[in-house]
């Protein structure tokens, strides 16, 4: 609102664990045998906070491409 009235700049900092948190109380988690059901279809991948994205888009668009899925929306 300050931006569109005052004009300039702002940077907004957003803590994406918040929104998890909202949306896992809001709609629940899935049940443990669909999530060991996809980790196992997709080999058990292991992604870490220090894994960048040079390191996990590719491996991202292997699991989609072996998994057949063409639509993928960007």
């Amino acid at each position: 609102m300050q931006r569109a009235e005052k004009g300039g700049s702002f940077t907004v900092d957003v803590a994406l664990n918040y929104y998890s948190q909202w949306l896992v109380n809001s709609c629940g988690v899935y049940p443990p045998e669909v999530w060991n059901n996809v980790w196992s279809r997709n080999g058990n991948p292991v992604f870490r906070y220090y894994h960048n994205m040079n390191y996990m888009l590719p491996r991202f668009f292997a699991g989609l491409a072996k998994s057949g899925s063409d639509k993928v929306l960007f």
